[in-house]
């Protein structure tokens, strides 16, 4: 009786035993789960995060990118845009107002370029020198001259350029009185023996002068001739008039 008793409590232990092993082990596999399920999520946490992070930082990236490129566009037109003001300008300049004429034919190579093509190889201008386009009077009462282009070749011949725009009933006289002007002015004290350098008085007109209607050209060179053989008997004095 007393070892059956003693059986008992034995087997009681071990099935005790066995009941708290298997609790602890329940207990452990559950923290061991809970541990898990927190890694998980603490790790789905952290990929959320970078993904989030990297969205982001793809969206800044994006943004920038867009922001440079329209920035870039932009620039582009205005220098498009720049560009095409500029070239009009360049193109693009009115002869027939005074600004537009004298800042084309100022430039010397633009007027030694015409004046070749105008003298029509008679004469070879090489270089010329801007002269003061002011011109005074004797006296306070004479009436003064203001030319457009006034300058001389290398050989010291006078050349004057006039534009006139709106027309003008004695436009011929006032290059008759105009070039008064040039060959006054070559005039020197003392011995003298009266010799002339050449005179050009060139007109560029937007009209035709009444003088010049019946014939029909558009380029008149006049210079000092016999009337009766229409030999010229004088180089000095050459007026070319063109008929826009």
């Amino acid at each position: 009786m007393k070892t059956k008793t003693k059986e008992t409590i034995t087997t009681k232990a071990k099935v005790k035993e066995t009941i708290i092993t298997k609790t602890n082990k329940t207990k452990a596999n559950k923290t061991k789960a809970n541990k898990t399920k927190a890694n998980k999520t603490k790790a789905n946490k952290t990929k959320a995060d970078k993904t989030k992070a990297n969205k982001t930082k793809a969206n800044k990236t994006k943004t920038n990118k867009t922001k440079t490129n329209k920035m870039k566009a932009n620039k582009t037109k205005t220098n498009k845009t720049k560009a095409k003001t500029t070239k009009q300008t360049e193109v693009y300049m009115n002869l027939l107002n005074d600004f537009g004429f004298k800042f084309i034919f100022r430039k010397k190579r633009f007027l030694i370029h015409f004046l070749n093509e105008l003298l029509d190889g008679k004469e070879k201008i090489k270089r010329v020198q801007e002269l003061n386009s002011e011109r005074l009077g004797k006296t306070k009462e004479d009436r003064r001259a203001v030319f457009d282009v006034y300058c001389k070749n290398e050989k010291g011949e006078h050349i004057l350029l006039e534009m006139q725009h709106i027309p003008q009933d004695y436009f011929l006289d006032r290059s008759i009185y105009y070039s008064s002007f040039l060959i006054q002015q070559q005039g020197k004290k003392g011995k003298w023996d009266y010799k002339l350098k050449k005179i050009y008085v060139i007109g560029i007109l937007n009209f035709v002068p009444k003088e010049m209607r019946t014939t029909g050209d558009y380029i008149y060179r006049v210079k000092l001739c016999d009337i009766k053989t229409a030999r010229v008997i004088s180089e000095k004095l050459n007026f070319i008039y063109v008929n826009l």
